[in-house]
């Protein structure tokens, strides 16, 4: 059985500037026992630059995972960061 695979899944490089967070890196890391019940596709951003344009990854997720990344994801959206899901989480059939 699937099992989820948010092992270092993004890891977001802060950019450079007039902000707090300078330098600093946020890398998210999951691990659970409970089957995947959701893909998510996730694009991070590397050596400071903006995610736009990166590659996306996907993962497969359980449910309690699925919903902890977009919280994350419209926490970092409410702060004024771009987004890490190009796509909403896809419920596997």
């Amino acid at each position: 059985m699937a099992q989820c695979q948010v092992r270092a899944a993004s890891t977001y490089a802060f950019p450079k500037g007039s902000t707090s967070v300078e330098d600093r890196r946020m890398t998210l890391e999951m691990e659970c026992r409970e089957p995947a019940t959701y893909t998510a596709k996730m694009s991070s951003a590397a050596k400071g630059r903006s995610r736009v344009g990166s590659v996306a990854q996907d993962f497969l997720l359980c449910e309690n995972h699925a919903q902890l990344v977009v919280q994350v994801d419209r926490e970092l959206l409410e702060e004024g960061w771009a987004t890490s899901l190009p796509e909403k989480p896809q419920f596997l059939p």
